[in-house]
């Protein structure tokens, strides 16, 4: 059985690889409807599937292809590789629209920031050619 360490992961804004990442995260949810006819069982229908997520890194200024590049309002290509760019290993892709940032400074640690998006559009999954 294969593994895959967090460390390897890697994300990429349109060719480019985001630096100094620490992490990102990916959530696919679909709501549900109670379909139900007196007397019947309750039946559930699946609504539409969202993806939303995160990415995290140490905020690096002078990284003006990627981190720079990330605004709030924009809409990205993401490309999400969780064991890295390795063949074989998983790959996804996601137009994103980038929904929030937050920064945090705290004591003896590095600059955090934290971008949230959510998908404007389908997820294509994969492995890395």
């Amino acid at each position: 059985m294969t593994f895959m360490c967090g460390d390897d992961g890697v994300i990429r804004f349109g060719t480019t690889a985001i630096a100094e990442t620490r992490g990102w995260a990916i959530t696919e949810s679909a709501g549900r409807i109670a379909h139900r006819a007196q007397g019947q069982p309750v039946r559930y229908k699946a609504q539409a599937v969202e993806y939303e997520g995160t990415i995290t890194a140490a905020l690096d200024p002078t990284d003006l292809v990627a981190q720079n590049a990330l605004v709030v309002g924009a809409t990205v290509g993401l490309q999400l590789y969780p064991g890295g760019i390795v063949s074989g290993l998983p790959q996804w892709a996601i137009d994103a629209v980038l929904t929030q940032q937050v920064t945090t400074s705290e004591v003896e640690n590095v600059v955090l920031a934290v971008w949230q998006w959510a998908g404007a559009g389908a997820l294509s999954k994969g492995l890395v050619a």
